[in-house]
């Protein structure tokens, strides 16, 4: 349930940057149909429960995951927001309260969100237990209606016409109507029912109740709420003439309802807001055209905006534009190598500048190296080994890498060939130096459309970490922008891009006697790049 919860905060943070964005444009567009003023809280409602969404450059959302579900486990508690400077005030704050206090020492929070995971779910009950005994209690009060006509009831025990029922909603009017306050409080409870507001009133309260812990989903849906019967009103006004408008603000006025909770239902007649409501009948005008052009625009720009999440940022791949490519793009891979040096002996951290991949050696003397990936939330860097066993962190100081013991693994002990034990050269507070950056080997380069997109991109081929085994690297990139990028474990030593009929293939070579020769072929699938041979897969390096 721990997931689940932090999927739910990561949608409600996203949603909270829309629910501010409406309502600037709520301002924006004050002379828009109100009916585009709904359809914008829309936004906010699909983004609260759909748990993916489109990557896009022209997206507004800061980040489509604040949190990462790897917080409970790891060993910097930090979040990504998107916005350096938050990043860099709020992370510390969170680190210092939420560390470890030892190696052997639970992450607090891998109890604290279990805990706030039940709240939540306690919180979804009472709130849809809640909707569910109001809604009976209403309904008991109007079990003895009777009907009017059609759809219409009346009961002694309404105090204002309101619409209840989700798939055959009724309008309920209380007795001893004007036959004019009638026609006109009809007239609105029907076009509820035609904007089908009865539905999307209580699904909108669901969807509250699954977000219940986030105040500005309260704002949100209490304006959404208004926004409804303003988009109501203005549906029936503009049909009618300046002394029936009259008539229906004096309706709204008799009729009101002040409403101390917020509920899912029923759809009221005179609810809240009732001084801004007959301030807009009375002065309503029809929108002009051009207004009604613009609203749509921007209603559909918002939509681009806001339900899309921004793309993924790659490193170290500079964005030149392509044109008629005829050469490889320009692009350096390298890593970033710090040192620390005792009397004794060295150790090394280097931190890949294409990918979020790093090792770490903490003594030349030892032939063991994590191999990984690292972290960087803008005070720590912290490197996981792909096995999940072990994680070591650096705290950040301008070009250089402290460690924390603290909050690292026990670093594994080592001895020399002869079976004497030696000393372990990192110590907490060493300082790792950072070194020029290395340019790693590129063994060949080619220009082609790998993907079959119409796009040329740069295939780059370069020489893998290795340990006793012969890996190399795959990169393909467009546009300067990071596509591809895998690792693979081979037996070949001499590789080469190789054109065949227009098909582009990796062309490996063995140091056997005679060598051996064999082609791989290259597909694209799941955003993964393959190597292939006779229907078979090539190993990446992890497997």
């Amino acid at each position: 349930m721990s997931e689940v919860f932090l999927k739910i905060v990561n949608m409600s943070i996203s949603a909270s940057w829309i629910v501010l964005s409406v309502l600037l444009l709520r301002i924006l567009l004050k002379k828009a149909p109100k009916w585009i003023t709904v359809l914008l809280w829309g936004i906010v409602g699909i983004r609260l429960i759909f748990p993916f969404s489109i990557e896009s450059a022209m997206s507004l959302i800061p980040s489509a995951e604040t949190i990462s579900p790897e917080i409970m486990t790891g060993s910097s508690n930090s979040i990504h927001t998107g916005i350096p400077i938050i990043n860099s005030t709020v992370n510390p704050i969170i680190n210092d309260s939420f560390a470890s206090i030892s190696e052997a020492s639970v992450n607090p929070l891998q109890i604290w969100i279990p805990i706030l995971s039940v709240i939540w779910a306690t919180g979804i009950v009472i709130l849809l237990a809640y909707t569910f005994i109001s809604y009976r209690r209403v309904h008991k009060k109007i079990c003895t209606a009777v009907l009017l006509r059609d759809n219409v009831y009346q009961s002694e025990n309404v105090v204002s016409p309101f619409v209840l029922g989700v798939i055959k909603p009724k309008i309920y009017l209380p007795f001893n109507m004007s036959k004019q306050d009638e026609e006109l409080v009809i007239a609105h409870e029907e076009a509820h029912i035609r904007r089908k507001d009865n539905l999307w009133k209580p699904f909108g309260f669901i969807i509250l109740a699954l977000h219940w812990f986030n105040p500005l989903m309260w704002l949100g849906y209490v304006l959404f709420c208004r926004d409804v019967e303003f988009a109501c009103d203005e549906r029936v006004v503009k049909e009618l003439t300046n002394e029936q408008r009259a008539d229906y603000s004096q309706a709204l006025l008799t009729f009101s309802v002040n409403h101390r909770m917020i509920a899912a239902c029923p759809v009221a007649f005179g609810e809240a807001g009732i001084k801004k409501r007959v301030k807009g009948i009375l002065n309503y005008k029809k929108p002009a055209f051009w207004i009604i052009v613009v609203s749509v625009i921007a209603l559909i720009v918002a939509s681009v905006c806001l339900l899309t999440s921004p793309k993924k940022e790659y490193f170290g791949i500079s964005e030149n534009a392509v044109g008629d490519v005829s050469k490889p793009q320009n692009i350096v891979l390298s890593n970033t190598t710090y040192r620390y040096e005792s009397n004794n002996d060295m150790a090394a951290l280097s931190l890949s500048a294409t990918d979020n991949t790093g090792s770490f050696s903490y003594s030349i003397l030892s032939s063991y190296m994590a191999y990984g990936t690292y972290e960087d939330d803008g005070i720590y860097i912290v490197l996981k080994t792909d096995d999940g066993k072990f994680k070591y962190t650096f705290k950040k100081e301008n070009d250089e890498m402290k460690f924390v013991a603290d909050k690292s693994s026990k670093l594994p002990s080592y001895a020399y060939s002869s079976g004497a034990k030696a000393e372990i050269c990192v110590p907490d507070g060493a300082v790792f130096a950072k070194e020029e950056p290395e340019v790693d080997n590129v063994i060949d380069t080619i220009v082609f459309d790998i993907d079959k997109d119409g796009k040329d991109e740069s295939c780059v081929l370069e020489y893998g970490p290795t340990s006793g085994i012969f890996t190399f690297v795959l990169l393909v990139s467009e546009n300067g922008e990071l596509e591809y990028y895998d690792t693979y474990a081979s037996p070949f030593y001499y590789l080469s891009f190789n054109v065949q009929d227009d098909t582009l293939r990796i062309k490996a070579i063995t140091q056997d006697e005679p060598p051996k020769t064999e082609y791989f072929d290259i597909a694209i699938e799941e955003n993964h790049i393959r190597l292939l041979k006779d229907g078979k897969y090539m190993g990446y390096w992890a497997e």
